[in-house]
């Protein structure tokens, strides 16, 4: 099977077999890379917000319809100045509002069965 010089996944495309990618709104959100934030605002599925606090807290308002967001700590000031993270409808492990309050994570937000879920990441700094 084949053409001489395409990959194997080139070669089943052209015979048929599989179907070319597609890409959601999500995904693009998450190729184009981290977005600083310095203000409070509503995520969009996908985003990954870089939540800079150092002039104050900030809110984060997960979207009403679900799916991914990453959080992460941008100037290691999140022990200071807190980050909110509200559900939006779906309830943050039990709780309408997050507060994320240690420097140095990353948090990503994962809305499943009605029910916001999150994992933690240390990214940096010390832990004592």
């Amino acid at each position: 099977m084949g053409t001489p010089g395409a990959t194997w996944p080139q070669q089943l495309y052209a015979a048929g077999l599989i179907s070319a990618p597609t890409v959601d709104a999500a995904a693009a959100y998450m190729v184009a890379g981290w977005q600083v934030v310095t203000e409070s605002m509503t995520a969009v599925s996908g985003q990954l917000l870089s939540v800079d606090t150092t002039a104050g807290p900030v809110t984060i308002t997960l979207p009403a319809g679900g799916g991914i967001v990453s959080l992460r700590d941008n100037a290691g000031t999140w022990v200071t100045n807190h980050v909110t993270v509200e559900g939006n409808g779906p309830l943050i492990v039990g709780s309408a509002a997050f507060t994320l309050d240690i420097t140095g994570y990353r948090f990503d937000f994962n809305e499943v069965g009605g029910v916001w879920r999150w994992q933690m990441t240390f990214l940096y700094g010390s832990v004592s």
